[in-house]
C-alpha cells in the first residue's frame, strides 16, 4: 500500500520527535500536519481519519481550522480528506469553498460562516454594524442555520454571493 506525502510527512516526525510529553508530541505533530496543508502535499481521502486515529485531533485544534487552512491554501486533496472524514459535502459559493471565518454576502450585508454543524448544516451570522470610532463589542445582529439543499436554493436564487453586489431593491 502506498503512503500520501502528507502521511508520510506527519509519521516521520512521530517517529523522529524524541519528545516524552505527550502534549508536546500532539503540537508538534499537528505542525507537521498544518505543514502539510500549506506546503500542498497531496492527501488520499481516508488520510484524514488516518491521522486523526494517531492524535487527539480535537484537543490540539485541528478540526475545523486545519479544513480552512486547506481552503485557504488551495489545497484540494486536504479539503477532500477532511470532508470525507466528517462525512460532509463542501458548501460552495461562486466556485469558492466555504469555511470556518468565510465571509460572504446577503443583500448587501456580510455575512461570517461561524461553524459547521454535524448533519451537513452551516451556521453564518450577520453582526451589528458598528459606528466609526465605536469599540464595543462584537454582537450578533442574525444566526442562520442552512441544510445543505436549503444552501443551494438560496444561491441559485442570488441571495447569496462570495464578492458584495447591491442589495436588491424592492
Amino acid at each position: 500500500m502506498t503512503v500520501s506525502p502528507a502521511v508520510r510527512l506527519v509519521e516521520m516526525v512521530r517517529t523522529c520527535a524524541q519528545i516524552r510529553s505527550r502534549q508536546r508530541r500532539e503540537q508538534i505533530m499537528g505542525s507537521a500536519l498544518y505543514l502539510a496543508v500549506r506546503a500542498g502535499l497531496h492527501f488520499d481521502p481516508s488520510d484524514m481519519s488516518r491521522l486523526q486515529q494517531g492524535m487527539n485531533a480535537d484537543r490540539g485544534g485541528y478540526g475545523e481550522h486545519l479544513y480552512a487552512e486547506a481552503v485557504r491554501h488551495g489545497n484540494l486533496t486536504a479539503c477532500r480528506s477532511f470532508e470525507e472524514m466528517k462525512g460532509r459535502r463542501p458548501f460552495i459559493l461562486d466556485g469558492h469553498r466555504l469555511a470556518v471565518s468565510s465571509s460572504l454576502w446577503r443583500n448587501g450585508r456580510l455575512w461570517r460562516v461561524t461553524s459547521f454543524i454535524d448533519g451537513g448544516r452551516i451556521v453564518i451570522c450577520c453582526f451589528k454594524e458598528k459606528k466609526i470610532g465605536e469599540y464595543a463589542p462584537t454582537r450578533v445582529e442574525h444566526i442562520t442555520r442552512l441544510t445543505h439543499a436549503d444552501f443551494r436554493k438560496a444561491v441559485k436564487s442570488g441571495d447569496f454571493s462570495y464578492r458584495y453586489r447591491r442589495p436588491k431593491s424592492s
